[in-house]
C-alpha cells in the first residue's frame, strides 16, 4: 500500500503513463509499416484497453507485484 502522492506511488503513475505512449508510438509505426496509414488510437483508448485487460487477466498476473493507492488518479 502506497499513500497517494508519495514518491513511489507518484514514480510509477508517471512510469505508467510513459508506458502508453511508448506503446502508442510502436502501434503508430506499426500500422503506418503494415498499412501505409496514419494511426488515430491515442494514449486514452490504450490505457482504457490496458486496464480492463488487467482485471481480466488478474490471476494469469497474480506473480507480477502491485501496489494499492487510493486516490483520484485510478
Amino acid at each position: 500500500v502506497l499513500s497517494s502522492g508519495d514518491r513511489r506511488e507518484v514514480e510509477i503513475r508517471g512510469c505508467s503513463s510513459w508506458c502508453v505512449e511508448r506503446i502508442r508510438q510502436h502501434l503508430w509505426k506499426l500500422v503506418e509499416e503494415r498499412d501505409g496509414k496514419i494511426c488515430h488510437i491515442n494514449s486514452a483508448l490504450i490505457d482504457f484497453y490496458l486496464w480492463p485487460y488487467a482485471k481480466k487477466h488478474h490471476k494469469e498476473m497474480a506473480h507480477i507485484p502491485i501496489h494499492h493507492t487510493r486516490c483520484i488518479y485510478y
